[in-house]
């Protein structure tokens, strides 16, 4: 009877122990000090899987007394895709409750400023990690030509009806974007297209009908007068000089084409400016040029559809911001001459 009690009593002790042990692994442990260790948790993986890398990984004092936790602790059988870094000691509670909360997502803010283009939108990203390369992949670009991505169409039935071969300069609607960053940069893109969408495409569609334009020459005609003049009355008369210039068969002449091609940043087209062969020199070529050159402010966009119609058939744009415009060459000639 005495060995009988004996051994149940260190029976109660040994066990007493382990349910110590395993309370405090469980609970109340005490991170290590030095580094943290990382595991990755692939999508769709398991909970046992997941046990499996925590005890590879070290982190973990017994497998047993994990599973053990597992049974009765229901967050640790829901874990979330991602990769996580833990310290060895981490209490099993809390290293089940941060996979099942799944890895902490950075939300930021990015301006995307009226008249920027989609390569500045590229060089901007890079701050956030984004190699320029991913940007061009969804949106092309024109220098050197590359289409869109085709699949954004499948969600954006509107870019079916752009020209084939561009990019979607022009159709990414400037604005502030809360985006998380690991979804960039197609999070951003596909917010700018839907604020492009719901901004513009469907309260502006019966003034672009009535228009008689495509939406395409509407952005790409939004673009230049972006470029060409800052406030909201110049816009729409520069508006009704570039239509009115189109409807009598003269070519638009806008320096800020040219500049979207060579990236001179030049005010003023030099003489080998001019002779640039390219469907962008609208001195050169009749027309609009084949496509937006920035991506235009929705005031730019309401200017086209709503212009001002004068008896102006030139203008130009001083360093102040100022435009001074002319009815006849002699008058604009004479306004160069003066600035």
């Amino acid at each position: 009877m005495r060995v009988f009690l004996a051994l149940l009593a260190f029976a109660i002790l040994i066990g007493g122990i382990l349910m110590s042990a395993f309370v405090s692994a469980a609970w109340f442990s005490i991170p290590e000090a030095g580094a943290p260790v990382s595991i990755i948790v692939g999508e769709e993986e398991t909970a046992d899987a997941v046990a499996d890398a925590l005890q590879s990984s070290g982190l973990l004092k017994t497998r047993l007394g994990y599973d053990m936790f597992a049974s009765l602790y229901p967050p640790a059988r829901r874990p979330k895709a991602g990769s996580y870094s833990f310290r060895k000691g981490t209490p099993y509670k809390t290293i089940a409750d941060v996979i099942a909360l799944g890895p902490k997502r950075e939300e930021v803010s990015i301006q995307i400023i009226e008249g920027k283009t989609i390569n500045d939108e590229a060089e901007q990203l890079k701050a956030y990690g984004v190699d320029p390369s991913l940007v061009y992949a969804l949106t092309g670009r024109t220098r050197p030509s590359l289409p869109f991505d085709a699949a954004l169409a499948e969600d954006f039935d509107f870019l079916k009806d752009i020209p084939s071969g561009q990019s979607l300069e022009g159709y990414l609607f400037p604005d502030t974007y809360r985006v998380w960053k690991d979804q960039l940069p197609e999070g951003l893109i596909r917010k700018q297209l839907r604020a492009f969408v719901e901004k513009a495409l469907i309260p502006l569609d019966a003034d672009r009908k009535a228009s008689g334009m495509s939406w395409h020459e509407i952005i790409t005609l939004a673009s230049i007068v972006e470029a060409e003049v800052q406030h909201s009355e110049d816009r729409q008369i520069v508006a009704g000089i570039f239509l009115k210039r189109m409807k009598n068969g003269m070519r638009l002449q806008s320096d800020a084409t040219l500049n979207y091609i060579l990236q001179s940043g030049r005010s003023r087209a030099t003489a080998d400016d001019l002779a640039t062969d390219s469907p962008y020199n609208t001195y050169r070529r009749d027309g609009l040029p084949p496509g937006p050159i920035n991506q235009p402010s929705l005031s730019s966009i309401r200017a086209v559809l709503s212009p001002l119609m004068t008896d102006y058939y030139f203008f130009l744009t001083g360093k102040d911001g100022a435009v001074h415009y002319a009815r006849t060459f002699e008058e604009h000639i004479a306004n160069k001459t003066n600035l």
